[in-house]
């Protein structure tokens, strides 16, 4: 009886070992499979205007400067307007959207502009120049 038990273990060993291997070729073969099905494809993953690949990251991320030297960084699509960007900052530093200047290669960005329409690269910056406020006029002191 104790050699039927063993046998029986041995057998049970067996037929696992054997649906462990049937279950990693099968696997391996699947994982092997879809590269394969990938490069027949090769030809539709440029995009519309051919200039750049489908699977390019539709994101892009985007670093605001202000004048003291702080930095944010945004990621946004790239089809997105600027202008959301735009409201992001202002309400961050609690400043009013009319009293920033935003630039990009030293243009002022229009509300409308997207990164694709300004052909933005990842990492790019775009300063911002805050509206002085306050200050003196020197001819008011002088008159007085």
């Amino acid at each position: 009886m104790v050699n039927e038990t063993l046998l029986s273990k041995s057998q049970l060993t067996n037929q696992l070992i054997i649906q462990l291997v049937n279950k990693l070729q099968y696997q391996a073969f699947s994982k092997s499979a879809v590269p394969i099905k990938m490069e027949g494809n090769n030809t539709a993953n440029t995009g519309a205007t051919g200039d750049k690949p489908a699977g390019a990251d539709p994101h892009i991320n985007i670093k605001v400067k202000a004048q003291d030297g702080t930095e944010i960084f945004f990621k946004i699509k790239r089809t997105t307007q600027l202008k959301k960007l735009m409201d992001a900052y202002c309400t961050r530093q609690g400043l009013a959207v009319n009293q920033c200047r935003f630039i990009f290669d030293g243009e002022r960005l229009k509300d409308d502009d997207t990164p694709d329409k300004l052909e933005m690269e990842n990492g790019d910056e775009i300063d911002v120049m805050v509206e002085q406020t306050g200050g003196f006029s020197i001819q008011a002191n002088l008159q007085s």
